[in-house]
Order: structure tokens, then C-alpha cells, then sequence
């Protein structure tokens, strides 16, 4: 098997509400290494230009994203849309682990179309210098 790394950033906002001490705003600058890996298809396993493509699809840069399986933050959410701010809604709390898990099921499928010889290995998502949750196959 063949392994090709791609790294990307990408900001975002969100609000946390399962977790009492941080119902606030919080934002990070995210670092996300996506590894992936298959057998090789006239010499290729995927362009670094077509991954970075298909990765910068799922993630939510320059977003205020939140939990929209509540109601918590209705008032909040309807506040800065009609302030023009882009916000996306997930069925869960935005935590870094919880978006390291849709980020590899996410981005599978959209591999699946194109690439059907490629599979979503290993992703590490570093909210800074010192903190990274990882998810594997």
C-alpha cells in the first residue's frame, strides 16, 4: 500500500453547549493532516491537487459552525445570519473529536466517487502547536 499526505487550513467559530465552562464563543486556526492510501493506478495513487480539492469540500473554513441537532442556539444563529455570517449546522457539538470523525466519513465519500482505489487512512486535526486528536481506520 501506498500512503500520500495532504495538509491544510482552514479557521472556524463555533460554540460548544454540552460542555458548561465554554458556552462562549470559541475559534480556532485548525492545522488538518489527511493521510490516505490504496494500490496504485498507472503509477498514481491520487494527484496532492485533486486531494487538496476534495478535502478543502469538507471542511467548514471561515464558518460559524454549531450544533443543530439543539435548540440552544437558535436566538444566536438567526442573530448572525441576518449579519451575513456563513454558519453550517452539524447533528452534533462541534467538538475535535466529533469533526475529525465527519471529516474521514465526509471525505471518503467523496473519494468513493472518483477514486474507489483510495481510502482514508489516518487524519490529525491540531487546534495548536501542542493539541491534535487523530482518527485511524
Amino acid at each position: 500500500m501506498i500512503t500520500v499526505t495532504q495538509r491544510q487550513q482552514f479557521e472556524c467559530t463555533y460554540i460548544l453547549n454540552n460542555i458548561e465552562s465554554y458556552e462562549k464563543f470559541n475559534s480556532h486556526r485548525y492545522i488538518v493532516d489527511v493521510t490516505v492510501g490504496g494500490e496504485l493506478v498507472d503509477d498514481i495513487l491520487i494527484e496532492f491537487k485533486s486531494l487538496e480539492t476534495i478535502i478543502n469540500m469538507t471542511l467548514p473554513s471561515k464558518l460559524f459552525i454549531y450544533n443543530s441537532a439543539t435548540d440552544k442556539q437558535n436566538d444566536i444563529i438567526e442573530h448572525l445570519k441576518r449579519h451575513d455570517v456563513c454558519v453550517t449546522g452539524y447533528p452534533f457539538e462541534p467538538t475535535a473529536e466529533n469533526l475529525v470523525q465527519h471529516f474521514a466519513t465526509t471525505l471518503q465519500k467523496l473519494l468513493d466517487i472518483q477514486y474507489s482505489n483510495v481510502k482514508v487512512i489516518q487524519i490529525d486535526l491540531h487546534e495548536d502547536d501542542k493539541s491534535c486528536v487523530s482518527w485511524r481506520i
